[in-house]
């Protein structure tokens, strides 16, 4: 699972949209940086516009952002720098109540983490707690929407600053958040570099530990699976707190292992 933007724009026509709402954006080819510039102030200036009655340009302006990059012009050089003052404009749009629009600003994310990898961690990791700030919202699609554009964040997109925003969803009060906190956590150990997990290194144990106790069926679960994932990394860690288990809890960690 490296995160450096294999791929480019193959890997952003193949990226896995529900019902195929990614064939319905037309991309849009720019021909130079200060074409470019124009459509991404518009897209600025659209998507910053959080009035109310002003939600479908904001809609709008985020699938011109996605067309621009079908259209090539992530390969210009202003490209990042320009998408960086959009940071918190992105950010509300995940953190929107309305879920058409949270859905899309989600897609958006998803085509920027596979199209740059480990480019985008800047604008990444002040995504990471709007998307989990949104699991527990009882709206279906914004659910799946902000779950999967986690898993495809972390599987694209590896960061210092990341892991510390996963942590922390791991320690929420919410149990929503604390599993898929968790099983984002499992993709970092399975998909980064270990030398990008060593520091936290203490941090995942201890969560490991407490979510193998945790109320949720699902934390515990995910942090199982986590144990096996920490045990292939830092194996002398992983068998000294396995050692530290119930035989009951073991079992299902086996368990887990062979799954």
């Amino acid at each position: 699972g490296g995160g450096d933007g294999r791929g480019g724009m193959t890997a952003v026509l193949a990226m896995p949209n529900k019902e195929n709402e990614a064939s319905a954006i037309e991309p849009i080819v720019v021909y130079s940086e200060k074409d470019l510039q124009k459509e991404m102030e518009t897209v600025l200036s659209r998507l910053a516009n959080t009035d109310q009655d002003h939600w479908l340009k904001r809609l709008e302006s985020l699938r011109t952002l996605q067309g621009l990059v079908r259209g090539g012009a992530n390969e210009y050089d202003s490209f990042l720098p320009l998408l960086k003052d959009m940071k918190a404009a992105l950010g509300e749009a995940v953190a929107d109540l309305r879920s058409t629009l949270v859905k899309e600003a989600c897609a958006t994310v998803e085509v920027l983490s596979v199209t740059f990898g480990d480019a985008f961690a800047p604008i990444a990791e002040g995504l990471i707690p709007m998307l989990f700030k949104q699991l527990p919202v009882k709206i279906q699609v914004v659910y799946e929407a902000c779950n999967q554009c986690l898993v495809t964040l972390l599987s694209h997109t590896r960061g210092p600053k990341l892991l510390p925003r996963v942590l922390e969803g791991c320690r929420s009060k919410q149990g929503i958040v604390r599993s898929k906190a968790m099983e984002g956590l499992n993709l970092c150990m399975q998909g980064w570099h270990p030398a990008d997990l060593e520091r936290h290194c203490d941090a995942i144990e201890q969560l490991i530990v407490s979510l193998l106790k945790d109320s949720q069926a699902d934390s515990r679960k995910a942090a199982r699976e986590g144990l096996v994932a920490f045990g292939q990394i830092w194996e002398a860690r992983g068998k000294a707190v396995m050692h530290s288990l119930e035989p009951q809890t073991q079992r299902l960690v086996l368990a887990a292992d062979r799954g």
